[in-house]
């Protein structure tokens, strides 16, 4: 008489499992030899699919796979990138046509290849009704190297007109170890977001360490952009026809983007007839140690620092004073306080409640050194408030 026996279908349910789990280990071993080797060959295989231009100690590569642009600073056999430095995906360009949006390089709905043109490399995307041709060039100047893109979108439709609009993301990196992350031509040194204007010629990142080098878009020449945005990458990820800029807001953006910041330009939409073309030029400086970004025109001292040093003009050791000197060269009264500034007094204020509101909405606790910043701030309003004379001393 058989006791305890175990039925068929229970031995059968029992082999299957051993069967299954042979199988998963069998698979694992084979993934632990495999594994390095694909790595290294992956690693390979994307040097072998980069484009290259290369103009003196500047050198522009673009991937076969993902279309992106990598710009970067070639010094002492090192190369340093200027934008994306952890992650290419982080800067693209962004085409809206006919109310669809995509970013080049990241949509397998279109043809789209990468080749190398004489002295350009050229990106070319095809869709059932339009043609992209993005066209990259790079150029020795007096004051650095020049990278210049043309952009074309061709309507190929025959009857539609095509609404068409474009805007480009750099997420750069070389003013990030400063307070400051930008500075423009119109003498600004960007602390926080902020909107430049096409009459301040430019916005650069460049930081102390190495006066002069870094990315530096170019407003004053090329298509003119309808908006220049400097604020933090993530905010800017999903603000795709325009940016609303909070001039007390920094480059964080708590908890998920910290001291990030990048430039976006959004150029205008335009509607395009049938075998009409969409065309825009952007225009990036390079400021390199060879050859560093020095501006032809007068700029501030804070912007003037991280440029390089140019000597002053000789002076007339003895100039004769102009009349108007004469009767207005008196000494100052120094003792006199200087006039407070309510808007500066406001900026403030507005910046204390920008940084609260943050934390209010921030899905993690306020480390310790946001709470003593933002009880520094308390405390400095409140010592103003109960002590007039501080203000007016500031």
């Amino acid at each position: 008489m058989r006791r305890n026996q175990p039925s068929r279908s229970r031995r059968t349910g029992k082999t299957r499992v051993m069967i299954r789990l042979g199988v998963v280990g069998a698979v694992v071993l084979l993934m632990c030899l495999i594994v390095p080797d694909r790595i290294g060959a992956a690693g390979a295989e994307e040097e072998s699919e980069l484009r290259r231009l290369r103009e003196h100690d500047v050198v522009l590569e673009i991937s076969t796979r993902d279309l992106r642009p990598r710009l970067s600073v070639v010094s002492n056999d090192e190369k340093t990138r200027l934008w994306s430095v952890e992650d290419v995906r982080t800067s693209y360009t962004e085409v809206a046509v006919a109310g669809r949006t995509f970013r080049i390089g990241d949509s397998g709905r279109y043809t789209q290849e990468v080749r190398e043109v004489g002295d350009a490399l050229v990106v070319e995307l095809e869709g059932a009704e339009w043609a992209l041709q993005q066209r990259y060039t790079l150029a020795a100047e007096d004051n650095g190297v020049q990278l210049v893109v043309n952009l074309e979108i061709e309507n190929r439709q025959l009857r539609t007109d095509l609404d068409i609009a474009v805007r480009y993301v750099f997420d750069t990196h070389f003013g990030e170890a400063h307070e400051a992350h930008f500075i423009t031509g119109g003498g600004r040194v960007l602390e926080r977001e902020a909107e430049i204007r096409a009459e301040e010629r430019f916005v650069a990142s460049i930081g102390t360490e190495a006066p002069g080098v870094g990315p530096v878009f170019r407003l004053d020449v090329g298509s003119e952009a309808k908006q220049v945005v400097a604020a933090n990458h993530r905010r800017l990820r999903d603000a795709r026809s325009g940016y609303s800029v909070r001039k007390v807001r920094g480059y964080d953006y708590f908890p998920r983007s910290v001291n990030d910041s990048a430039i976006a330009l959004y150029y205008p939409e335009k509607r395009v007839q049938p075998g009409g073309t969409y065309e825009l030029v952007t225009v990036i400086e390079i400021g390199t140690p060879e050859r560093p970004f020095a501006p032809s025109v007068p700029v501030d001292d804070r912007v003037a620092e991280r440029l390089p040093v140019v000597a002053p003009e000789p002076e007339d050791p003895d100039p004769e004073p102009a009349r108007e000197d004469l009767l207005t060269d008196r000494p100052e009264d120094t003792d006199r306080p200087e006039t407070i500034d309510p808007a500066r007094e406001l900026e403030r204020v507005d910046e204390l409640l920008a940084q609260i509101d943050e934390l209010l909405h921030a899905e993690e606790a306020p480390s310790e050194e946001k709470v003593a910043e933002i009880r520094s701030l308390l405390n400095e309003l409140e010592r103003r408030r109960t002590n007039p004379q501080d203000m007016q001393a500031r």
